[in-house]
């Protein structure tokens, strides 16, 4: 059996809106029950942990916002300069464009990106990262400051 992934469970849920896909709850406790299974190891990929100065995002809304953002398949998620993709009660994602310029990917693209952040930084209910989804775009998961 392979690893449970967020990437993964994005493009499912992107590929097939209305298929048997798992719930949040049970996505969470499928990356618990795989964590405790495997061995973490250094990855050479575009992702970093804990590198937003805000505070860490709760697990299940940052997840929330995943499954929203891959239900919104194709649709073109547009950033200019800086752009706020989701926002839970305890979770943002956010895209950001160097120099303030313009870039956009498909939301699903998004959302895969962003469960990539979910497989690599979630820990203790939490999770804060950032992955590059294109050369001049970044998204990042964060806590929401109050």
């Amino acid at each position: 059996m392979r690893p449970f992934s967020f990437g993964q469970w994005a493009r499912d849920i992107a590929s097939n809106p209305d298929g048997p896909h798992l719930s949040v709850e049970e996505a969470l406790a499928q990356l618990n029950a795989t964590r405790a299974n495997t061995l973490s190891s250094p990855r050479n990929d575009p992702y970093m942990c804990g590198n937003v100065p805000n505070l860490p995002a709760y697990g299940p809304d940052a997840v929330e916002c995943i499954n929203y953002l891959a239900g919104l398949g194709n649709t073109l998620c547009e950033v200019h300069g800086f752009s706020l993709f989701c926002k839970r009660p305890h979770a943002e994602i956010v895209g950001v464009t160097g120099n303030a310029g313009y870039d956009f990917s498909t939301c699903q693209h998004v959302a895969q990106f962003a469960g990539g952040i979910m497989d690599r930084c979630y820990h203790d209910d939490h999770v804060q990262g950032l992955a590059y989804v294109t050369d001049n775009m970044a998204i990042t998961i964060d806590g929401v400051q109050s």
